[in-house]
């Protein structure tokens, strides 16, 4: 555990410096906060958006073979944001728009508007769903128009001069009529295919705003390592864990920059971060263990040699089962 002791003055500088070395694992002080770490989050979360569409399986036709550096990074990734947020609304629509056209289909094309307006000529015309049955009941005096049948149910249209109240559910009129609907879902069905096809001519941008979110972690990393740092006037002081055969290198840094260091073995109460180092033919095993999302604590027992070995006998014993199994058949 290492304690770097130094005057407040020099603590960008000691940062940037121990970063270059990378072998610092650093525990904050205190929370860190601050307007630069608040618009460094925001920056994050913004290319991280844009990186998340530009990766959707819709929009990455085969691979990106021409990567381009982006100009005002922040004004595009906004910019395919946008895009995104019109191209769902319009799908979404568009989803909305299919359900009604296929619901009005049987009623033909009217215009609403038109129905509407009867009323103020004392031309009562709602529209209903009555069985067959329920037909024969209804009151004299008004005219009843079989418009279509679906599986013995009538869409009808029942025109009187008075306002007939009838014990069935009177069906809202759309705000479009069929053909209006039909053009308006292959106008959205166009604009939906140009902004993918726009969404999909930005991921020539998507190498650099990987670099850029990089960047910006590292940007943050720094901010938070210097926000976290506790203070005592004008002394600052940095703790945090490296290896214990890298000890001499910081040693060294600190003597060359006269910074106060300090080295302790961590106690138990240290929520110590583990760093694994295996021989080569123990690496192979790692991508398993990265694919399950497990690491042994720092106080715990790596292992990989022994769960290697392991599925390396019971892989093999599938196998051969395999084999027998197809010799026998």
């Amino acid at each position: 555990k290492i304690t770097m002791i130094l005057q407040q003055k020099d603590a960008q500088i000691a940062l940037h410096k121990l970063r270059s070395l990378g072998i610092l694992h650093v525990e904050h002080q205190q929370a860190p906060a601050g307007k630069d770490i608040s618009v460094l989050q925001d920056d994050i979360a913004l290319v991280s958006q844009a990186i998340g569409i530009l990766s959707e399986t819709e929009f990455s036709l085969g691979k990106n073979k021409n990567p381009q550096a982006v100009g005002d990074w922040k004004i595009m990734a906004q910019h395919i944001i946008d895009l995104r947020k019109r191209y769902a609304q319009l799908k979404e629509y568009s989803l909305t728009l299919k359900n009604m056209i296929g619901q009005w289909e049987p009623w033909g094309d009217f215009d609403p508007v038109v129905i509407k307006n009867l009323s103020a000529k004392n031309i009562y015309a709602p529209l209903y769903q009555i069985s067959d049955k329920e037909l024969k009941g209804l009151p004299a005096g008004i005219i009843v128009k079989k418009i279509s049948a679906v599986g013995g149910i009538f869409n009808c249209l029942i025109i009187s001069r008075q306002k007939t109240e009838l014990p069935f559910k009177e069906l809202n009129l759309p705000k479009m009529g069929l053909k209006k609907m039909q053009a308006r879902l292959a106008e959205d069905t166009r604009i939906i295919e140009t902004i993918k096809q726009e969404i999909i001519k930005y991921r020539c941008y998507l190498e650099s705003f990987f670099n850029k979110a990089i960047f910006l972690e590292k940007e943050l990393e720094m901010h938070q390592a210097q926000e976290g740092m506790g203070q005592v006037g004008s002394i600052v002081y940095l703790a945090g864990y490296c290896p214990g055969d890298t000890v001499n290198t910081l040693l060294g840094m600190a003597k060359k920059e006269n910074w106060g260091m300090m080295v302790n073995d961590p106690s138990e109460e240290d929520q110590v971060p583990t760093l694994i180092r295996n021989p080569r033919w123990v690496e192979i095993i790692q991508p398993v263990f990265k694919l399950l999302g497990i690491i042994p604590g720092y106080r715990e027992l790596d292992i990989s040699p022994l769960f290697l070995i392991f599925l390396s006998l019971f892989f093999g014993m599938i196998i051969g089962d395999a084999g027998y199994g197809a010799v026998y058949f």
